[in-house]
């Protein structure tokens, strides 16, 4: 008798502990995009998947290719505001679409999609 009263316990924490997970890619994204907002470019790239293994030369480009979005942005748009993860997608259990609505200072609107891919580490930008 006591093993059908906690079945439905188990089932409850099961799909809870699944929810968070499905949640985990949007708020990684959210995270890399709020240090974008921030203009700290160094902890966005952190974010990449393959950071650890871009030679300095690469990162410096990738650094500077950040910035001057920034800066293209901030006198386009006036800047990116915030972003929001309005949906992901599991591909599988080691990939996943994120797709964000970015807003700008003058109201613009723009949605993308962000690649990211499970390691060790937690989720990070393919």
């Amino acid at each position: 008798m006591r093993k059908i009263l906690y079945l439905p316990l188990l089932l409850s924490l099961c799909l809870l502990s699944c929810n968070k997970r499905s949640d985990a890619p949007s708020l990684a994204a959210e995270r890399y995009y709020g240090y974008l907002i921030e203009g700290d470019v160094d902890n966005y790239m952190r974010g990449m998947a393959d950071y650890d293994s871009l030679p300095e030369d690469y990162r410096s480009q990738l650094r500077d290719m950040f910035l001057q979005y920034l800066d293209h942005e901030q006198k386009l748009h006036g800047g990116i505001t915030s972003a929001q993860a309005v949906r992901d997608t599991l591909i599988d259990s080691l990939r996943a679409h994120v797709f964000l609505n970015i807003q700008f200072g003058d109201s613009t609107l723009e949605q993308v999609s962000m690649p990211l891919v499970l390691t060790p580490e937690g989720w990070r930008m393919k």
